[in-house]
This record gives C-alpha cells, sequence and structure tokens, in this order.
C-alpha cells in the first residue's frame, strides 16, 4: 500500500515539475504552426490530422453533448485517459472503454463530421483502438514527460479541467485578429460551440461574420481569464500577425516558455516556419458596419486597433 502511495506521489510530483505543453485558440488562430514549430523542437504531439490537431484530445472532448453533461468524476476519468494513451503509460481498463467506445462511435456518426465517409472517419481514431491493447502497449516507445504535449484549438474550452488535472501544465494561446477570421470560411467552432458563449447561428448566412465576431470575443476573453487565474506564469498569449512579424522574437521566447533551452533547438528552422498569409488584412474589404460596436471595441481591447486603409 505504501509503495502504491509513493508511486502515486512520485507521478503527481513528475506532473508538477514537467507537464504537457497544450496549444489551443479559436479554429483559424494559425495554431498549426506552434504545432510545426513544437514537433521540430522535439516534442511528441501524438497523433494527428494533417492540421496537426491531436486527434486523441478531438476523440475524446470534442463532443457538445458530453462536455456539456460531463460532472468533475467524468471529466477527470477522461483526461487520466487521454494521458494514459498520449503517454503510453499504461492500458486501457473497463471503465476507460466505457468512455472511449461511445467517443469512437459518436465522433464516427456525428453531424459536424458528414462531409467524411465512415471508413475515413473511423480510420482516424481506430488506431487507439488497437494502442490501448495489451499487445499494443509494449511495443510503444513511452513518451518523455518532459517533452510532450498537444495541439487543439478546442483545448481552450477545458483549460480550467486541464489546469486542476496536469498540475505544471503550460498551455499557449493563439489570437488571430477576429475581423479576419469573422470573414474566414473556418466557423467550425462558433457551428459547434456557439451555444457555450450564448451565440446563435443566424438563419441568414450574410450575418454569420457577426456571431463569428461574438463568439471570438467571448472565446478569447473567457480563456485569458482562465489562463491568467488558473496558470499564472504558465500561460501565455501568441498573436500570430506578431510572431509572423517578429518570428526572430517570439520563437525564443516561446521556445523557453516551454522550458527548452533555446540553444539545444536549431532556431534558425523554427523562426523561418511562421510565414503572413495573404489574408491578413483581408477585414478591410469589407463594411464593418455589420457588427456589433461592442464587439468593435472589444477587438481593440484585445490588441487589435481597427485600421482602414486610406484611399491613394
Amino acid at each position: 500500500m505504501n509503495q502504491q502511495l509513493d508511486m502515486g506521489l512520485d507521478a503527481i510530483s513528475e506532473r508538477l515539475v514537467s507537464g504537457p505543453l497544450a496549444i489551443g485558440g479559436v479554429g483559424g488562430s494559425g495554431t498549426r504552426v506552434l504545432f510545426e514549430l513544437f514537433r521540430s523542437a522535439g516534442f511528441d504531439m501524438g497523433r494527428t490530422n494533417q492540421a496537426g490537431d491531436n486527434l486523441l484530445f478531438s476523440l475524446i472532448f470534442k463532443r457538445p453533448r458530453w462536455l456539456k453533461n460531463a460532472d468533475d468524476e467524468r471529466m477527470e476519468g477522461a483526461l487520466n485517459l487521454f494521458e494514459k494513451l498520449s503517454t503510453r503509460s499504461g492500458l486501457a481498463r473497463l471503465s476507460d472503454w466505457a468512455l472511449l467506445a461511445p467517443a469512437i462511435w459518436e465522433r464516427t456518426f456525428h453531424r459536424y463530421n458528414f462531409n467524411q465517409s465512415l471508413t475515413n472517419k473511423f480510420s482516424l481514431f481506430r488506431p487507439f483502438v488497437f494502442a490501448s491493447t495489451r499487445t499494443a502497449i509494449p511495443k510503444l516507445r513511452p513518451v518523455a514527460k518532459t517533452k510532450w504535449g498537444w495541439k487543439e484549438p478546442n483545448t481552450h474550452l477545458i483549460l480550467d479541467s486541464l489546469a486542476r488535472f496536469f498540475c505544471g501544465l503550460r498551455y499557449i494561446h493563439v489570437m488571430r485578429n477576429g475581423l479576419d477570421m469573422a470573414f474566414s470560411g473556418n466557423q467550425n467552432q462558433v457551428r459547434i460551440w456557439g451555444d457555450r458563449f450564448s451565440v446563435s447561428i443566424p438563419e441568414n448566412l450574410a450575418d454569420l461574420p457577426g456571431a463569428s465576431l461574438a463568439y471570438w470575443v467571448k472565446a478569447n476573453r473567457r480563456a485569458i481569464a482562465v489562463g491568467s487565474d488558473t496558470l499564472g506564469d504558465r500561460f501565455m498569449v501568441i498573436r500570430f500577425e506578431e510572431l509572423c512579424a517578429e518570428p526572430e522574437v517570439i520563437v525564443p521566447s516561446m521556445i523557453r516558455f516551454a522550458g527548452v533551452d533555446p540553444s539545444t533547438v536549431d532556431l534558425n528552422e523554427l523562426i523561418h516556419l511562421p510565414r503572413t498569409p495573404k489574408s491578413v488584412g483581408r477585414y478591410r474589404e469589407h463594411n464593418l458596419s455589420i457588427f456589433d460596436p461592442a464587439d468593435l471595441q472589444a477587438v481593440a481591447d484585445l490588441g487589435y486597433p481597427i485600421r482602414v486603409e486610406e484611399d491613394a
């Protein structure tokens, strides 16, 4: 009994010292470049899709109905399973399968994924079925606790739970100008999670940018408040535009934030990863009078003063 207690205390102590690195933000914020950056810096970022999103995190937590009804006990069980499979530190128990099986079912048949075939959708999550069996685990190399993490934009939605579970968690929240994002084709988060922030999807799609900006304001304000309160100096906000403009300054600061000595990585390679996309500043081509003035002020308050190009 004492040996088991000591092992448990050792695990907690390890989390306190190291903890994982998590990256999130409103969808389309530019989190993908941070995935590429930290993967190049030697972090094990788990099994991902083409965008670098951690598939295990999506499988377990990107479920609106489940998340709405998840109490502290269910959330802790889900986080235990996520850590176990992410770090290859154990086998899925029967109670884990009670969570994993319906998650695979829901994510395979969820209405938000209707644009993929059932075969393709299930193939994304099939590895977690086999990676949870006794025969597969020994073949996998355990992840070093100090160099693992994940990128999944929806991470900010459960940041408070993550901060309680992973005592050493470091979280980077990526922001991109909400006006540019309001005119983006990527509106998945507001469609899936809008009701959590009292933002409804309008019947007229011409009004979607207004709903998108309202969601952007509320989601980022909440993430910053929760991150600052629960993580303190283990919480970092990165503005995508600034990262692209000054990678030689911001990339080393992110590397240090993640607990890595910049001299141990190829900074020259890393600072060339961020690139300013042509879509930066696209809001200037649109009429901003469609937005709530309070949301426009919030954009400025969050670090994005509105600039309108003067006529030539």
